[in-house]
């Protein structure tokens, strides 16, 4: 008796293995190195820079060698970083976010302060800006006025578009040393109008906590109608406070195969809208071929859902 291929006993099978092994699974890039970027000891004013702007006073470049504002040489390497100091300080640097879909922001950053008590918490970080102001943003706080330690922070909205924030997303992003270099992210979906994911990186241990965060909007919530940010904004402290930057990279975000549903993220749920599609002869479920989804679409999606996305 020669045994016949029943597809919906092959995609049980593949579904309950799967499930068994695995629970969840326009671009500016900068070291602000010379050239072209000219930087001294006492810092050299950013503004007028490879097309960086200011909003009152901004940023400034500084070499890490014999800095006067207490920053230590980056893990990253180079010889160079930019820094605020002071109250407020702002830089801008247009970024065009007009082809939609999903970006990843990341930096690295060392907040240090060289005053006596601060008198304010905030401590800034990056973010985008202009446009509709459609884009993530950031804004790390001092924990308290000995300025010791301070916590990473993001803003969002939520599904119906109330401010959020700043929250800290984990206790891995609480509490972090001052004059210690960490790596920051954020990477956010256009496509959907959401964060999907944050990260910090201790760059001297290079331990590194990622969170895929729930519910977290860009404005406009989960219906936005509001034109894309067009610029990154760079944002500084208090007085006494120093926040120094280095290989800023901001660029879109390599389509993850695996994120059939384009949430950001491989999960249980791309697995299941994938074999709903599967199952409706979607061309979508179509993994590596034109026409009619096929059994080897089947076992080609899962390798991807396996590997996950980055």
């Amino acid at each position: 008796m020669t045994a016949k291929f029943h597809p919906c006993a092959t995609l049980a099978a593949a579904v309950v293995s799967a499930l068994g092994a695995q629970g969840a699974l326009a671009q500016f890039v900068s070291g602000f190195e010379s050239p072209p970027y000219v930087a001294s000891a006492s810092g050299v004013v950013l503004t007028g820079q490879d097309g960086w702007t200011a909003s009152g006073t901004g940023f400034s470049a500084y070499t890490f060698a014999g800095n006067s504002i207490g920053i230590t040489p980056s893990p990253g390497g180079g010889a160079q970083f930019i820094a605020g100091t002071g109250a407020g300080p702002t830089s801008l640097h247009d970024v065009s976010f007009a082809a939609g879909g999903s970006w990843t922001m990341s930096w690295d950053i060392n907040n240090n302060f060289v005053g006596t008590s601060a008198t304010s918490t905030t401590l800034g970080g990056p973010g985008t800006i202009g446009g509709g102001n459609r884009g993530p943003s950031t804004r790390n706080l001092w924990t308290d006025s000995t300025a010791t330690a301070w916590n990473a922070g993001f803003f969002y909205r939520d599904a119906a578009d109330t401010a959020l924030g700043p929250v800290s997303p984990d206790p891995a992003f609480m509490n972090l040393p001052r004059a210690h270099w960490f790596r920051q992210s954020m990477s956010w979906s256009f496509d959907t109008n959401r964060i999907t994911s944050v990260s910090i990186t201790d760059l001297a241990t290079g331990s590194t906590t990622t969170v895929h965060p729930t519910g977290w909007y860009l404005r406009g919530g989960s219906s936005s109608t509001f034109a894309f940010a067009t610029q990154v904004r760079l944002l500084g402290g208090g007085t006494g406070s120093v926040v120094a930057i280095d290989n800023l990279n901001i660029a879109p975000s390599p389509p993850c195969r695996a994120d059939f549903n384009h949430d950001g993220m491989a999960s249980i749920q791309d697995l299941f809208e994938f074999l709903q599609a599967w199952f409706a002869a979607d061309p979508r479920a179509s993994i590596n071929h034109g026409g009619p989804p096929t059994q080897q679409d089947i076992f080609d999606f899962l390798g991807l859902w396996f590997a996950g996305c980055p």
